[in-house]
Formats: C-alpha cells, structure tokens, sequence
C-alpha cells in the first residue's frame, strides 16, 4: 500500500470512530427524548430535540468529510468516484492489508450497531408522538364541537356559538 492510501485509510478510521461517538450522542439524546415524552416534560423534549439537531449538523459535516475521503481511497484503489463513494465497508476492507482491514470492519461494525439501536429508538418515539398526537386530535375535536354548537340567540336574532361559554368553562 502507498504511504498516502495508508494515511488516508488511517483517517477513514479515526473518520468512522467520531462518527460512531456522534451517533452514540444523538442515541443518548433520543433516549433523553424519549423519557421525557413518557413524562410529559415538554422543556426537556425541547433540549433533547435542541441537542438531536445539533448533533444531526455535525453527522451530517463528517458525512461529506467521508465522501471525499472515500473518492480519494477509491482513487488509490483504482475506482471511479461513483464507486468509491457507495462501497461499504465490508468490500473496503477486502481490498486493503491489515492492520486496516480489520480496523475498518471493526469500526463499521460498531457505527452500524450503534445506528441500529438509534434507528429503533426513533420508531419508539415516533409511536410515542402518535400517541400523543391521538390524544391531541380528540381533544381539539371535543372542543371545536362545543364551540360549533349554537347554545342560544344573540341581541340581533343571530345564533350564538358556545365557543365562548365552554372555552372560559374549560379554562377558568
């Protein structure tokens, strides 16, 4: 291997191991967000989204710093840019020498899991938002039906909703 396809496969993994702590960061403030759904803490869901987007920005920062690196280590191997930029890591590795075969399979390897159990954690807080959603829905139409409801007659004959009764009613 070439000292440069060395070094830049040297980076791919130190790459892929900032990339594994970020998304092991969005997991935590997933689970975070997900805690504080089941709670109803909606300050705490506001940080933990807050926290998610930040985190999101810098993923996706690294995610072109590894598309470059990629096309420059697909150069080396002779692949055109289009390949080099959709080879996994499993087809990188057989092409390269250890140490760096293993390292990149080890690497993926933990990236991969940890973007597993992200991905599952976001299904679960999806179905939480659902919910809640559901719940929302149902409220807002128990109300619009009280407020479309005519509950007498106003000073110039005209029907008069209930709207104003029954929101003053729900609220105090």
């Amino acid at each position: 291997m070439s000292k440069s396809l060395t070094n830049r496969l040297r980076d791919l993994v130190k790459l892929l191991g900032d990339l594994h702590g970020l998304h092991q960061e969005l997991l935590q403030a997933v689970r975070g967000k997900t805690d504080a759904m089941r709670r109803g803490e909606i300050v705490r869901i506001q940080q933990c989204a807050d926290i998610e987007r930040s985190l999101v920005v810098r993923i996706q920062e690294r995610e072109g710093l590894r598309s470059q690196l990629m096309e420059l280590i697909g150069n080396d191997l002779g692949l055109s840019a289009r390949s080099a930029r959709v080879i996994s890591a499993s087809q990188l590795a057989k092409r390269v020498d250890e140490p760096y075969r293993e390292r990149i399979t080890e690497a993926a390897g933990d990236l991969k899991s940890t973007m597993a159990q992200l991905a599952r954690e976001n299904r679960v807080a999806g179905l939480i938002a659902r919910d809640v959603l559901g719940h929302l829905r149902g409220i807002f139409e128990s109300i619009g039906a009280s407020v479309r409801r005519p509950v007498g007659y106003g000073a110039d004959g005209a029907l008069v909703a209930g709207a104003d009764r029954q929101i003053i009613e729900a609220v105090g």
